[in-house]
């Protein structure tokens, strides 16, 4: 189950909020992409953002690391380093696959999984088949610092990345992974226009794969709601979530339901602080139509 979504949730969905207490530091930049899985998460940690509230009434050319261990996370960095060498020894091979072969190893991937591999043992594999997919699909590459952000992701962690490093595309090697047991990957972000953007764009990754993509927004039937739900790869934004889940708690049928049953398997919010802060003090409210007497409430 996901264990992470908005804050301004943290009430009315208990079982869905654990902020994840690692924070990893590619670069400097405001933007913050999140990631969390049900076992990998730890205890709650919410100085990160504590810190991250106080943004514009501090210093901000003062750093401040009271909120990670810059030990711990320099030494975390070095091992990312040494399994990208490895992602990067294994780029000939995998070059040499044609596309059928490439998409194959989705299959294979799965079969392994369901054999008793874990994901850690299968990722360096998974990301190297994914970088080549998107170059022959978007004609992009993963770079080093790209795959180093997906390994913090999968990782359950906040991942910090600079503007252009590129933190969409880094996303894919995470959700990738991830959406291999086919319980579901989520990939939620501020706005319709960007979880379209990046369905449309970042999809044809996962469409070469073999995996399924869906994609929910505004104006959606329920019927529609699940089948997206229901994909290996989902974009969504936090709002369209937040009250889906509100929905399926007030539904009076099965048929009414549109999550997955079984919960939500894993998921990366990207533009982490944005979700997790700036939209988190919106509260959401969902009302409806009754059929009990009003007129006890007559004053």
């Amino acid at each position: 189950m996901i264990n992470v979504l908005l804050t301004v949730l943290s009430y009315q969905l208990p079982r869905l909020l654990v902020p994840t207490p690692h924070f990893c530091r590619t670069a400097s930049s405001t933007a913050a992409t999140v990631a969390a899985v049900g076992p990998r998460c730890e205890p709650p940690a919410m100085a990160l953002l504590d810190t991250l509230m106080r943004r514009g009434v501090e210093d901000e050319t003062e750093v401040n690391n009271a909120y990670f261990n810059t030990k711990a996370n320099n030494a975390r960095i070095a091992k990312y380093k040494e399994r990208v060498e490895r992602i990067n020894a294994l780029e000939d091979s995998i070059e040499a696959l044609d596309d059928e072969e490439l998409a194959a190893k989705t299959a294979e991937f799965r079969k392994r999984l369901a054999s008793g591999a874990s994901e850690e043992e299968l990722l360096e594999e998974a990301f190297a088949v994914v970088r080549e997919a998107a170059w022959r699909t978007l004609e992009l590459r993963h770079y080093d610092v790209q795959l180093i952000g997906a390994m913090a992701l999968h990782d359950g962690t906040l991942a910090q990345m600079g503007t252009g490093e590129g933190k969409t595309l880094a996303n894919t090697c995470a959700v990738y992974l991830n959406a291999l047991r086919g319980k579901g990957a989520h990939l939620v972000t501020v706005n319709d226009y960007l979880a379209r953007r990046d369905a449309e764009q970042m999809g044809q990754v996962y469409a070469f794969l073999g995996l399924s993509v869906g994609l929910v927004q505004s104006g959606l039937s329920p019927e529609q709601r699940r089948a997206a739900y229901a994909c290996d790869v989902t974009y969504v934004t936090n709002s369209e979530l937040g009250f889906d889940y509100l929905r399926d708690h007030l539904a009076m049928t099965p048929a009414e339901v549109v999550l997955r049953p079984e919960g939500l398997g894993y998921c990366v919010i990207d533009e982490g602080d944005s979700v997790l802060i700036d939209e988190a003090r919106v509260p959401l409210i969902i009302s409806g139509k009754t059929d009990a007497s009003v007129a006890q409430y007559v004053i």
